[in-house]
């Protein structure tokens, strides 16, 4: 399954280079899809399975036909500030959640998942988290509403940001999409190859990095997703649809 789910994604990148050369429209939007809300959540739940503590990002893939599938980065239990290895998780359902029995729809969250769970170094975690938050911050902007795709809809959470919609092709955030690829590679390998790819991840977090400074210089540079994280019901960043739009060259 994990290898469908690859071939999955790389077909859904196969329009980026066409879709560069014209108009990149954004994907994402702000909170959960009306549409998907509870199919989301009960996902979430039931790839959260063993935790305690909410993970620090969770990445949900809700597909039109496929089992549901995730992402998830979990801080060690000794805490961010110890530098200990964080987990990175990669879940599968076993069998699709949401199901269609006879005329009623149902979600099938009594089964066990699929579960891998691998060691990250606690500074590749937070550097992907840190871009990310500010890369979510400005795809899905406050007031942008999150839409419903019936044929791929991708669920981001990190503290209380969450952004929602078809996931993003193009642009810079189609890098966000080969981490993806990468994470869920890392996620079923020994650990000498996983060390190739937290430098192939590192690479991309770093040119993600760059783009959004240069694209989004006032409003990237102060979000910080440890405060949301650690502190979910402060104040948070005022990105908002009039300033999350690009430069124009």
């Amino acid at each position: 399954m994990r290898r469908v789910l690859l071939l999955i994604v790389a077909l859904l990148a196969a329009p980026l280079a066409s879709a560069q050369k014209g108009s990149c429209a954004n994907t994402l939007g702000r909170g959960w899809p009306v549409a998907g809300q509870n199919w989301g959540a009960a996902v979430e739940q039931l790839f959260s399975a063993g935790l305690t503590e909410p993970p620090a990002l969770s990445l949900t893939r809700l597909p039109e036909k496929d089992n549901e599938s995730g992402l998830m980065l979990i801080p060690s239990a000794a805490g961010i500030a110890s530098g200990d290895d964080w987990t990175l998780r990669y879940v599968e359902a076993d069998k699709r959640v949401r199901y269609w029995k006879g005329d009623n729809l149902v979600l099938r969250v009594e089964q066990e998942p699929e579960i891998n769970d691998v060691p990250i170094p606690a500074a590749v975690a937070t550097e992907l988290l840190d871009v990310w938050y500010r890369a979510l911050s400005v795809a899905s902007p406050v007031g942008a509403p999150a839409m419903f795709d019936d044929t791929e809809a991708w669920t981001f959470a990190i503290g209380s940001l969450r952004a929602s919609g078809p996931p993003p092709r193009c642009g810079a955030f189609a890098k966000m999409r080969e981490q993806v690829e990468l994470l869920i590679e890392a996620s079923d390998e020994r650990a000498g190859k996983r060390e190739r790819r937290w430098e192939q991840l590192q690479t991309l977090t770093d040119e993600l990095s760059a783009t959004l400074a240069a694209d989004f210089p006032t409003v990237a540079k102060d979000l910080d997703w440890g405060d949301d994280w650690t502190n979910p019901d402060a104040p948070k960043d005022t990105v908002s649809s009039q300033t999350a739009n690009p430069p124009k060259p």
